[in-house]
């Protein structure tokens, strides 16, 4: 006999492939295994149940994100860029030059600039 709480979670067809494996692949899923019920997933999916009156996203977010995509090309383009113009070479710090290549801080600064990109 099933209590009232699993009586609204029951699951009473068997999802589709692409419903489970969104389920499965949830973000946090994937990080610390599932903590919701497949019901609840699919109620959320669907805006239905206690999700029917959430609001519904619109593309207010679209301008930001797309924002901060083109923020992300530019600061790609200037690393590139200062590693081309400056030379870096991210695989000589590995040679016995680099030990005695200027002060601590130069040497420092270029693992910093080689190795952040």
């Amino acid at each position: 006999m099933l209590t009232p709480e699993q009586n609204i979670r029951k699951v009473t067809h068997l999802p589709t492939l692409f419903e489970y494996a969104g389920f499965v692949h949830l973000s946090t899923g994937c990080l610390i295994g599932p903590y919701l019920e497949f019901a609840d997933y699919k109620n959320w999916i669907e805006f239905t149940g206690p999700y029917a009156d959430m609001p519904r996203g619109d593309f207010s977010t679209l301008l930001p994100a797309l924002t901060r995509l083109i923020q992300g090309f530019v600061c790609m383009a200037i690393y590139l860029t200062v590693l081309l113009v400056l030379n870096i070479d991210i695989y000589w710090a590995g040679h016995e030059d680099f030990i005695t290549y200027k002060t601590f801080f130069h040497r420092v600064g270029y693992f910093w600039l080689a190795m952040t990109g």
